[in-house]
């Protein structure tokens, strides 16, 4: 009885080391990770422009431990730090727009300004007090293209896993852990989902494409929308991402007006999502709709009103 007691003892004394530990290591970074079968990526994303600059500054290291061995593996042979302005480059396709807007974020002296986020992502990208937040563009450019997540230092492939393994992840700064520790099975490899409850409807001699948020947001951050006025051949016409918002934001629907339309034409659409690892989900279902002309409406200017008694107005 004796040796359960103290066997339980030790066990609450080293718990409360732990907590204690993990709470002295903040975690500025959040991590998580997707596997592929022959190889997990990780990624991750500052909480704050302060913990941003901190690991451009100090580089990261990215340890892995085997959850049944508990041994430990350091993942970087040297501190993973963001392209210099030369690597992006020469490793970089910077004609790239999720690419140019991480470089410029990372090593420009100029904010993003509202015209280039309307122009190249979509107007309802960003709440309004986030329309200048270098962070928040990076982060979002890392979200849609590996070599933008690359490039700022927010990704990495590990390639050396044994497919029956499990493994747990953590990033550190100087031998601290400054992220969550992030647990992947390597046989739960990813499968791309599809965007559902995609529907349209003919508004003002345009085509409004929606789909709930709810459903979806959790699964991609940003979506394409493709048209066929055949129901067969189609092409992208959302030329910039369709940023995921929040469902506080605007409506409890994603939205894309197709204001490029025909009186008289009926219209076939479809909606791809992306997720935050770059990654292309599947097509959604093909909606349809035929634009019509709309009634001519003729705005009351004069209204006269002649009443014959207190119960009967005449127009």
């Amino acid at each position: 009885m004796k040796s359960h007691i103290q066997a339980l003892f030790l066990v609450l004394i080293s718990t409360c080391c732990y907590t204690t530990h993990a709470q002295q290591e903040e975690e500025i970074l959040m991590l998580k990770a997707r596997s592929y079968k022959d190889s997990i990526v990780l990624r991750w994303v500052p909480k704050d422009l302060a913990s941003w600059r901190l690991m451009n500054a100090q580089g990261i290291t990215v340890v892995r431990v085997n959850t049944l061995t508990q041994e430990e593996k350091v993942l970087t042979s040297t501190l993973l730090k963001p392209y210099s302005l030369e690597t992006w480059k020469t490793q970089t396709d910077t004609t790239n727009i999720f690419v140019a807007t991480a470089a410029q974020c990372l090593l420009g002296e100029t904010k993003v300004t509202t015209e280039i986020a309307n122009q190249h992502f979509s107007t309802q990208l960003l709440a309004a007090k986030e329309q200048n937040n270098t962070l928040a563009f990076a982060a979002m450019s890392a979200d849609f293209s590996t070599q933008a997540a690359d490039g700022l230092a927010f990704r990495r492939a590990d390639k050396d896993v044994n497919p029956t393994e499990t493994y747990t992840y953590h990033l550190e700064i100087d031998g601290k852990r400054i992220s969550n520790p992030y647990m992947q099975r390597t046989e739960d490899d990813w499968k791309p989902s599809k965007v559902v409850g995609v529907e349209s409807e003919v508004v003002q001699n345009s085509v409004e494409i929606t789909w709930p948020k709810t459903e979806n947001n959790s699964k991609f951050s940003g979506y394409y929308v493709e048209r066929s006025t055949n129901g067969k051949n189609f092409t992208r016409i959302s030329k910039s991402i369709v940023k995921a918002t929040p469902s506080v934001t605007y409506t409890q629907r994603q939205r894309y007006t197709d204001e490029d339309v025909v009186i008289g034409k009926t219209y076939t659409y479809r909606v791809i999502g992306v997720t935050a690892f770059a990654d292309f989900g599947r097509y959604s279902e093909i909606v349809s709709a035929r634009v019509t002309s709309l009634q001519n409406v003729f705005p009351v200017q004069q209204l006269k009103l002649n009443a014959k008694d207190e119960s009967t107005v005449n127009l």
